[in-house]
C-alpha cells in the first residue's frame, strides 16, 4: 500500500484504490486526492455503476479538509468524513475491474 506524510492515516487504506479507478498513480497529496475522487466518480458513474455519488461527497469534503489545514480539528473532521464516504469504495471499484 502506498502512503506518504500528506496523506492522513483514514485515508492511506484508499490510495491504490482510488488510483485504479481513476486510472493513475497513487496521490501524494489530499488535492491530488480529491482530484483523482473526481475522475473516478466520473468513470464509475460512466459505467452505470450506483454509488459513485460518494466518491464525489468524499472529494468535495477534501477539499474542505484541504482548506481547513489551520483549523486542525475542522481539517480532521472532514477527513474522517470523507473517509466514511469510502467504506464501499472497494466493492464499488471491484465492480467497476469487472466490467473492463
Amino acid at each position: 500500500m502506498t502512503t506518504t506524510s500528506n496523506i492522513p492515516a483514514a485515508l492511506a487504506p484508499f490510495l491504490n484504490i482510488i488510483a485504479t479507478a481513476a486510472r493513475t498513480q497513487p496521490a501524494a497529496t489530499i488535492r491530488e486526492l480529491a482530484d483523482q475522487l473526481t475522475t473516478a466518480h466520473h468513470n464509475l458513474t460512466d459505467a452505470g455503476l450506483d454509488g459513485a455519488v460518494s466518491l464525489a461527497d468524499a472529494a468535495q469534503l477534501l477539499l474542505d479538509a484541504d482548506d481547513a489545514t489551520t483549523d486542525n480539528e475542522q481539517h480532521a473532521a472532514y477527513v474522517a468524513e470523507a473517509a466514511e464516504h469510502l467504506a464501499d469504495t472497494t466493492d464499488l471499484v471491484d465492480q467497476y475491474r469487472n466490467q473492463a
